[in-house]
């Protein structure tokens, strides 16, 4: 995770990230103040970012929505899990393989 931070805050010109567990997507990530990327590593392998990351290799795997009515959306799509990112709520789908974050 150490090679690609470095590169993307050369090529962007980021600050350092914040570094955070993200036990809902089974990870380690980091987290770039003021930019719309994140990078993660897997807590371990038989997360399912470890699982994912065996079958696809490096490559995209969750998106984040913001919702005006968090709560409401939480109720209405059945949010698997709900948690705190960066200061915000974000509850989580799963869509295809891919981790849909839904944010508040």
């Amino acid at each position: 995770m150490r090679e690609t931070v470095d590169r993307l805050r050369l090529v962007y010109h980021w600050q350092a990230p914040t570094r955070m567990d993200l036990p809902e997507l089974g990870a380690q990530a980091a987290l770039f103040p003021d930019a719309p990327v994140a990078v993660a590593i897997p807590s371990s392998k038989g997360t399912w970012l470890g699982k994912r990351l065996e079958q696809f290799g490096e490559s995209p795997c969750a998106y984040l929505i913001r919702s005006t009515d968090f709560n409401r959306s939480a109720s209405r799509l059945k949010l698997r899990s709900v948690s705190q990112w960066n200061g915000r709520r974000v509850g989580w789908l799963d869509v295809e393989g891919v981790r849909l974050g839904i944010v508040g």
